[in-house]
């Protein structure tokens, strides 16, 4: 493995989900890898208590604009800021511990530490007076669910969204981190109503909970408080029909899911990696200005995942703040 040691760099911004309307339902084929790599665990991390959040373009390490879990980066915000969960957070852990159960993925309120990638999933109940969200959700849409360290949210009501069910909100700020987008299952988490009658957006009225082993279409999401304009899904076409047997324009949350996290429920795994490390240069060694550091480790783990941080300290870092990044 090669690092290099660099000084931090400032980070950028944020943006919100899109979400809008569709038909027919269709059976759906047998689960498949997402694209172009295997089904890989993750950690979602509920707090119970007060969270330190710090704007992503005051991040102390560069994360090129984007969240950093591990760090409290969160681009959702302008200024830095205590959040509190709501309170009725507990009952929406439980549901979305039950939601997620059939998925490779481990549901926390015990922080993991900062090297392990995992979602921040925020749950609140203060309005967002200035706020246009018709799901109450908020998160980056990670097309295939490659990223596993954002930062997702729900508010207690936006100008287009009140009354929201928490377990529900909460359970489309996850789908979009995980890549998915809106459908038309009325079923299904994602479901999305175009405008009409002044409404839009889910249905929380009737709670859907539970991410459907069905193909339904895609749909259009309202754009902000205009109800003439409509965001187009934000993924490739192949994201989502990969699991719906290459039809067009059709998704299955269920399976979309499977490819991308494995299938439930999540194991603890309690054996130790053992580690075999050679570390080069040797001690007193002397490296040019400039060079990489080339770090060496054996690792073996029965379950295949492993996390692990280097720790490089030196006089000539003293001055800096050092990420030590994979190249």
């Amino acid at each position: 493995m090669r690092t290099t040691v660099l000084a931090a760099m400032p980070c950028l911004a944020l943006s919100l989900p899109a979400t809008a309307f569709a038909s027919d339902l269709q059976s759906s084929p047998d689960p498949v890898d997402a694209v172009d790599y295997e089904a890989a665990p993750a950690v979602v991390y509920i707090p119970t208590e007060s969270v330190e959040l710090t704007p992503a373009t005051m991040c102390s390490v560069s994360q090129g604009g984007r969240d950093n879990s591990g760090l409290g980066c969160y681009s959702g915000i302008e200024e830095a800021l205590t959040f509190m969960p709501a309170a009725g957070v507990a009952d929406v852990i439980t549901g979305v511990t039950t939601a997620l159960a059939p998925y490779n993925v481990r549901v926390t309120t015990t922080r993991p530490p900062e090297y392990v990638p995992f979602l921040m999933l925020l749950i609140g109940d203060q309005p967002s007076e200035m706020g246009t969200s018709y799901t109450c959700a908020g998160a980056i849409i990670d097309c295939d669910g490659p990223k596993r360290n954002d930062i997702a949210n729900t508010v207690g009501s936006t100008m287009n969204c009140t009354d929201p069910d928490p377990v529900q909100a909460a359970l489309i700020a996850f789908g979009y981190a995980s890549g998915l987008e809106n459908n038309n299952n009325p079923m299904d988490p994602m479901f999305y109503r175009p405008f009409a009658d002044g409404m839009g957006g889910p249905d929380f009225t009737m709670p859907a909970t539970a991410f459907q082993d069905l193909c339904a279409p895609l749909v259009q999401t309202i754009k902000g408080d205009d109800n003439t304009m409509v965001n187009q899904p934000a993924c490739a076409g192949v994201f989502h029909e990969t699991v719906c047997d290459g039809m067009d324009g059709m998704t299955n949350s269920h399976l979309e899911l499977v490819s991308i996290y494995g299938e439930g429920p999540w194991m603890e795994d309690t054996t130790p990696p053992t580690v075999e490390s050679m570390m080069m240069p040797a001690e007193g060694d002397v490296l040019p200005a400039m060079s990489d550091l080339d770090l060496d480790a054996m690792i073996t783990d029965d379950s295949g995942q492993v996390f692990a941080r280097w720790t490089v300290q030196s006089p000539a870092l003293l001055d800096l703040t050092p990420l030590v990044r994979p190249d």
